[in-house]
């Protein structure tokens, strides 16, 4: 359907719903994270319901108030292996209630307090934003319900999803020191229900109406009802706007295919080189093959002369022997620029896809040359498995190692394990 359409030329942009999203609102210090390489240290200090490792997470900043978002990975790889199989670059997954919050940053600048709440099929969830923090509740009453209710005339059901809604905001403000609502009025998203803003504003005696994403949205054509396109807009203000608030849950997943990329690169430009470098040294030893044969045959031509010209005879015998021993020692430089060759295709094709080779040096003793490499992984067994495999080639002998040292950076918001090269091991 979409391919019919063109729509695979373009980004798709992808929301994970509230009730399989996590969300929390920190108070700090001010100034605490003016260094944002504190963050990810500053969260593994917190009592948090779920285990960061296993999910992927983004933060926004307001004021001294950190607000993350987070889900587990397994729910943000099966949404965008979806987009991956339809053939759609999917750049940016965020989560709804930030898709709503840039509709209402973008549409109501003037409003720096709001609730909304967004009606979904099975449930309804209640956005709170009060100075720079996030609320997330999630209410069992959706559109499935009330429309039923509207069908049978009844409106039971509006009065249980004002008392819920009041449940909520009782329970939200008792948790505060001061325990006033900084809003009047209620926002809702989504498809409108009769009745419903009218029945609410009764019951809990504030003004509701329903969000309008368009309200600063020029369009050429007339929509009816265009709450009900809330969620669509805010993602695309969320891709779109350069003011918007971009949390992007595929953060960590894009660094990891960007490094994949990079790594096939370097490989294929390797093997570009090193191909490069055989065809030269093999035309430069068929070269010099022709060289030598050719002085060859100026020595045989020479050797006539030798029983009558003693002399030139003893020169010739010395021009051979400097020939005789340069001969040898280029054969020797060709034979250690095959070994190097040999060995550095074995180092790439023995060395595990998550191994990244940071230094690489050789030098020869006595015809043998020996190669000092120092790189990084994720998992030391890949370093085993490696010198395994290297032990295993007839021509290599001594694997070992010299020094393996374990150190963390901290690079946005992810944790980096690396080794120092050899020629800094006081580190």
């Amino acid at each position: 359907f979409l391919k019919d359409r063109r729509f695979t030329e373009y980004n798709c942009i992808g929301a994970v719903s509230a009730e399989k999203s996590f969300f929390k609102s920190f108070v700090t210090k001010a100034n605490i994270f003016k260094d944002r390489k504190k963050i990810p240290s500053f969260l593994s200090r917190q009592s948090l319901p779920v285990n960061l490792s296993e999910c992927y997470w983004d933060y926004f900043l307001v004021g001294n108030n950190l607000n993350l978002v987070a889900a587990r990975k397994e729910i943000v790889d099966m949404q965008f292996n979806v987009f991956k199989e339809m053939g759609i670059h999917c750049p940016l997954l965020t989560a709804v209630p930030f898709a709503l919050y840039n509709i209402f940053a973008f549409n109501y600048p003037d409003k720096k307090n709001f609730c909304i709440l967004h009606i979904r099929w099975a449930c309804s969830n209640l956005f709170i934003f009060e100075e720079g923090k996030f609320w997330i509740h999630t209410i069992s009453i959706g559109k499935n319900k009330l429309m039923q209710s509207r069908d049978t005339e009844s409106l039971g059901i509006f009065d249980e999803l004002a008392q819920e809604v009041k449940r909520l905001f009782n329970s939200h403000y008792l948790q505060k020191e001061s325990p006033h609502r900084t809003f009047s009025e209620i926002f809702l998203s989504g498809e409108p229900i009769d009745g419903i803003s009218e029945s609410l504003s009764a019951s809990l005696g504030l003004s509701v109406n329903y969000l309008n994403p368009l309200q600063k949205i020029v369009s050429r054509i007339s929509i009816e009802n265009p709450s009900q396109l809330s969620l669509s807009i805010g993602l695309c203000l969320s891709y779109l706007n350069r003011t918007a608030l971009k949390l992007n849950l595929l953060k960590e997943k894009q660094k990891a295919i960007e490094g994949k990329v990079r790594i096939n690169v370097a490989k294929k430009v390797f093997a570009t080189l090193a191909v490069v470098i055989l065809i030269i040294l093999i035309f430069f030893n068929l070269r010099l093959n022709d060289i030598l044969n050719s002085k060859k045959k100026e020595l045989e031509k020479h050797r006539v002369l030798l029983d009558t010209v003693i002399p030139e005879y003893k020169s010739l015998l010395s021009t051979e022997d400097f020939i005789n021993k340069r001969l040898t020692y280029l054969e020797d430089r060709v034979n250690l620029h095959n070994l190097w060759l040999r060995i550095l295709a074995d180092i790439s094709l023995s060395k595990h896809k998550n191994m990244r080779i940071n230094f690489l040096d050789a030098e020869t003793t006595d015809n043998i040359l020996i190669i000092n490499l120092a790189g990084e992984t994720g998992d030391y067994n890949d370093i085993n498995v490696f010198l395994s495999a290297l032990r295993t080639k007839e021509y290599v002998s001594g694997v070992k190692i010299i020094s393996s040292t374990p150190s963390i950076k901290e690079d946005k918001g992810c944790l980096l394990y690396t080794s120092p090269s050899p020629r800094d091991l006081s580190t």
